[in-house]
């Protein structure tokens, strides 16, 4: 086939594997591979220029995301009480929207955004309770999360490199940054926030 004669609408589906790893202290860390799959629709602009969309479906197990948070008291002496939340594993529906540039007819270069909503998450809750005598009792379990609690809509950025093995095999490795986190103060589920 021609290189320079581009279809003006493709549908199709996708697939692949979505690396999320979290940056702390300007290091990466907890890097966690997870499947992706999906739908695509492709329109040609003008040129090597093409719009593109998707639904996909990311499964992210130990996305990383951690959480802590004190609750001080006095009753007859010094109480803390500190939760922490670490989640283990989120359902995600993300749906990108970018551009992409054909340079050298099977290569190209891709930029736009994407909108994350997070479907379901399960995380391992610990509280800690200390006081001013010195006793410390820990617990920990596995609960479902409260969708609420937690921000269900996140936005990226993104940038990346696209491949074209052949007309009906492509390959594509893109980077995400993360504009804002899953994160907020109610986050279990059947929870009171206390």
């Amino acid at each position: 086939s021609n290189p320079d004669i581009h279809e003006p609408f493709e549908l199709g589906i996708t697939g692949g594997v979505q690396v999320t790893a979290r940056s702390t202290g300007g290091r990466l860390n907890n890097l966690s591979p997870g499947p992706v799959a999906g739908a695509y629709a492709r329109w040609h602009l003008t040129g090597g220029l093409f719009a593109n969309t998707a639904l996909l479906y990311h499964y992210n197990r130990s996305p990383g995301y951690e959480r802590a948070v004190t609750q001080r008291s006095y009753n007859f002496g010094f109480e803390a009480e500190e939760t922490t939340l670490e989640l283990q594993e989120a359902h995600q529906l993300q749906v990108p929207l970018y551009l992409d540039y054909e340079v050298l007819g099977s290569h190209g270069i891709t930029g736009g955004v994407s909108g994350t909503w997070l479907v379901t998450a399960t995380g391992e809750i610990t509280k800690t309770r200390s006081t001013s005598f010195g006793m410390k009792e820990t617990t920990s379990r596995t609960s479902q999360l409260r969708p609420e609690g937690l921000k269900t809509l996140q936005f990226e950025a993104m940038a990346g490199y696209r491949f074209d093995y052949s007309d009906r095999l492509r390959f594509q490795l893109r980077g995400i940054y993360s504009l804002n986190q899953a994160r907020q103060d109610q986050y279990e589920s059947g929870s009171s926030g206390n």
